[in-house]
C-alpha cells in the first residue's frame, strides 16, 4: 500500500508542476482552459505564488 500526504504548494514545486503540465498538455488541454499553446514556466510560477499567498 502506498502512502502520500497533501501539503500546500511550495516554491520548489514550480518546476515539477511545469514539467507535468507540459508532459500532459495534449491530453489535458481539451478540459483545462489554462494550458494554452503559450503556457510557460512563468504561468506555473504565478499559479504557485498565487496559491501560496492565498494561505
Amino acid at each position: 500500500m502506498s502512502t502520500f500526504s497533501i501539503r500546500p504548494y511550495q516554491l520548489s514545486d514550480i518546476d515539477g508542476i511545469y514539467a507535468a503540465a507540459l508532459e500532459s498538455r495534449e491530453q489535458i488541454s481539451k478540459w483545462m482552459g489554462w494550458i494554452t499553446p503559450d503556457y510557460c514556466r512563468d504561468h506555473a510560477e504565478a499559479c504557485v505564488k498565487n496559491a501560496i499567498s492565498s494561505h
